[in-house]
């Protein structure tokens, strides 16, 4: 049995159709998956609360040793050496390696904006960026 020319561009068009359908399925479908909801509220947080540098956390208090003052992670391994630990085997303790800080002076006095935007990640207390790298 042969299909009219009709009968053929109708089974096209629905063919079409349902394509289009299941294709705007799996895009709400994908919207509503936990890895799409991480995702958006991973970019939330970072236009939010990474914006500048965390804000000067001032001078720690009097009673504070030498060691409890520092902001060296060597230091904190000290007291929490599984922390310290499982930090040095992250990246994040390699977040500030010479070249990136290399990079960072530099930036400093060619583009101040690039090397603000730049540590706020790799350096995000004040207290870590001031006075600039270059200096």
């Amino acid at each position: 049995m042969r299909l009219s020319m009709r009968h053929r561009h109708g089974w096209i068009g629905l063919g079409l159709g349902g394509g289009i359908v299941v294709a705007l399925l799996l895009i709400w479908w994908y919207r509503q998956s936990p890895e799409a909801a991480a995702s958006r509220n991973v970019e939330v947080c970072l236009q939010q609360y990474w914006r500048l540098a965390i804000p000067p956390q001032g001078k720690p208090p009097q009673h504070f040793s030498p060691l409890e003052a520092s902001l060296q992670p060597q230091d904190c391994g000290v007291c929490h050496p599984q922390q310290y630990q499982d930090w040095q085997q992250s990246r994040h303790s390699r977040s500030m390696e010479p070249g990136v800080y290399g990079q960072l002076v530099e930036m400093d006095q060619t583009d101040p904006a690039t090397s603000t935007l730049c540590a706020t990640c790799h350096a995000p207390l004040s207290e870590q960026r001031h006075p600039p790298f270059s200096q």
